[in-house]
């Protein structure tokens, strides 16, 4: 979402990164970028795993989940995501293999508490 601001900020246009661009520089390039600098990149295969460009067991990353039945993302092809989602529409983060999931039952209080305080304001 930065990549495509930036683009739009510099040429005062929309849309200037596609989808399918966003997703090579968040995926197979992002890879990349975590790469040593003398270590090439792995040609693309069709399967993933040592030598492809894909991550493997072992490979450092960072992963978010998204809800795919959010309100904001119902009905959105899911390679728009990127550019559509925020951070309301995570349900988990995986960072450097740690699993942080969103509590369902912290998020239910906090729903109910809400649902109170808008009662009482009406």
């Amino acid at each position: 979402r930065m990549l495509e601001s930036t683009a739009r900020l510099a040429t005062g246009t929309r849309g200037v990164i596609g989808c399918e661009a966003l997703w090579k520089i968040g995926t197979r390039n992002g890879v990349a970028s975590l790469r040593p600098a003398a270590e090439p990149l792995p040609r693309q295969t069709s399967t993933p795993g040592p030598g492809s460009a894909g991550l493997a067991v072992g490979d450092p990353a960072d992963i978010v989940v998204v809800e795919p039945s959010s309100a904001r993302l119902a009905g959105v092809d899911p390679t728009r995501w990127p550019l559509v989602a925020t951070a309301n529409d995570v349900a988990a983060t995986i960072v450097a293999g740690e699993w942080n999931r969103l509590d369902a039952a912290v998020a239910e209080d906090l729903r109910h508490v809400l649902d109170e305080l808008r009662g009482r304001d009406s």
